[in-house]
């Protein structure tokens, strides 16, 4: 635990702070750090949202409503829209929307709500996703931002949506397959030198590995098995993620590749044992990269015995 703190440290500490993105809207990242619970605090908020898989532990400190709307990095639902139409109608002002990083999901929540509410064009909208470093690689959050069009006096009066301070996003098959169809781009760009790959141009590293550690942080939260080991699994994944994308960021395309190596055999020995059932399967035994002695130069395989099932 106190490694993956320190992991995540490191990535909060290279956060960008909160963008002030209307007289009443502010994004940015999840609020973990006592400096950025004060900032928030000097910028006068007074709602918190997060549409993050969590809502921040940090924010019970802080006197302030607390709203949870969470949503994946395809598109901001309109059930999820609505409920953020009437987060800002009925909630004290100014809001704070946040996601884990505050670059893709929160921009792009922020930006289609106040194109909802008639404030923005489409080109604003999508200027503010520009500004917040809203990766490419997750064009539905764009499209959402250019085609939601403004909602209607009545409409916005009608509005009932309960709001809640804690709730579930989706479920473990839909939590599973969604960080497949990104751990798939991570692999592929991984083996391309960390360069988008043919098989998909619109991979972003730094942002796909985001996407696997939040991911991955929404199954912890999601009951699946009574088995400690379980946890223990997803706990050293979460660890692993965060420290690939430390090594992304700093481009350490050495371990960054040694990493994904050995996440996806111990993802593989996973699947072994809770998804289908093997009881006694060959023991996970290599030690994680970032343990290892040393590592090979970039362009080398890196190779170690992990354990393989077909």
């Amino acid at each position: 635990m106190l490694a993956v703190m320190a992991c995540v440290a490191t990535l909060m500490a290279a956060s960008d702070p909160p963008v002030q993105v209307a007289h009443d809207v502010w994004v940015g990242p999840v609020p973990a750090a006592p400096t950025q619970v004060q900032q928030l605090k000097d910028a006068g908020i007074r709602t918190v949202i997060s549409v993050d898989a969590l809502p921040s532990p940090a924010m019970a400190s802080f006197d302030v409503r607390r709203v949870h709307i969470p949503i994946g990095y395809d598109t901001v639902p309109t059930a999820d829209l609505d409920a953020l139409i009437v987060a800002w109608r009925d909630c004290a002002k100014p809001l704070y929307i946040h996601c884990h990083h505050g670059k893709h999901r929160a921009p792009a929540a922020a930006a289609a709500l106040l194109r909802r509410l008639g404030r923005l064009d489409p080109q604003a909208g999508e200027a503010v996703l520009t500004r917040c470093g809203t990766s490419r690689s997750y064009p539905g959050l764009y499209r959402v931002v250019r085609t939601t069009t403004p909602i209607s006096l009545a409409a916005f009066s009608a509005l009932t949506v309960p709001l809640h301070a804690h709730q579930q996003a989706g479920t473990m098959a839909e939590a599973m397959a969604n960080l497949d169809r990104v751990w798939k781009k991570v692999k592929a760009t991984s083996q391309s030198h960390w360069q988008p790959p043919k098989t998909h141009p619109d991979a972003a590293p730094a942002a796909d590995c985001a996407a696997v550690t939040e991911h991955l942080r929404h199954m912890r939260t999601m009951p699946y098995s009574e088995q400690p080991s379980w946890e223990k699994k997803l706990d050293q994944a979460i660890d692993a993620a965060t420290r690939l994308e430390a090594a992304v960021q700093q481009q350490d395309h050495a371990m960054a590749t040694a990493i994904v190596v050995w996440m996806d055999s111990s993802c593989t020995h996973c699947h072994a044992v809770f998804r289908d059932g093997i009881e006694s399967p060959p023991s996970f035994v290599a030690n994680p990269p970032w343990q290892q002695p040393a590592l090979p130069v970039e362009g080398q395989d890196w190779e170690a015995p992990f354990v393989t099932y077909e």
